[in-house]
């Protein structure tokens, strides 16, 4: 064996962890106390200390003002709560910020940015302030080169349920869906209804 490089037989190339599995047995039997610590086991570790952790902040207190960071994911339970992302200066790419809207009922959160968010409905202009709405919902902001990449369940369609909303503005929130005999109703913005007319000709 070199003084070099450990021994090939004793240390090859894994390609999966059963690969691992079978060396440490076959090493185990053969005596290798070198070989005594199970490769899973090294890589698992190996992999926890490389993943980024993030610090899990609780907001219970209605219209708290949450200055954003990165690394932090915040858990929020209270109305009129506003998060204001850093600038993307001297963040770097992949860096996160993260929330979990609504823990226990649904929660309306205001979100502002120094600089421009990528939304799934388009580009948010910096300094614009807007509202999302949660229950238990998860969402990212992920820096992306100058701006912040946003990822929220914006066009997710709740589950279609009979019902007829009792005009264009009655209470609902985006998502919502419905139908009856005659329409399917979509809910495209705070109290604001679409209906759609069923295809009484497809037999």
């Amino acid at each position: 064996m070199s003084d070099t490089f450990p021994d090939e037989t004793l240390y090859p190339v894994l390609t999966s962890l059963a690969d691992e599995d079978r060396i440490f047995a076959s090493n185990s039997a053969a005596g290798h106390e070198s070989s005594q610590i199970k490769g899973s086991t090294i890589k698992a570790a190996a992999i926890a200390a490389c993943r980024p952790k993030h610090t899990y902040v609780q907001i219970w207190t209605a219209s708290t003002a949450i200055a954003a960071e990165r690394g932090v994911t915040y858990g929020i339970d209270a109305n009129g709560c506003t998060l204001t992302l850093p600038a993307t200066a001297g963040y770097v790419d992949g860096d996160e910020i993260c929330v979990v809207l609504g823990l226990a009922n649904a929660r309306v959160l205001t979100i502002v940015s120094p600089s421009v968010i990528l939304r799934g409905t388009g580009v948010q202009i910096a300094n614009t302030p807007f509202n999302v709405t949660g229950l238990g919902t998860f969402i990212s902001f992920t820096k992306c080169s100058n701006v912040w990449s946003m990822s929220y369940p914006e066009y997710a369609l709740s589950r279609l349920t009979e019902g007829t909303p009792t005009g264009p503005t009655d209470t609902g929130t985006k998502g919502m869906a419905r139908f009856d005999a005659n329409y399917i109703y979509v809910c495209t913005a705070t109290n604001t209804w679409v209906r759609f007319p069923k295809d009484g000709s497809w037999t």
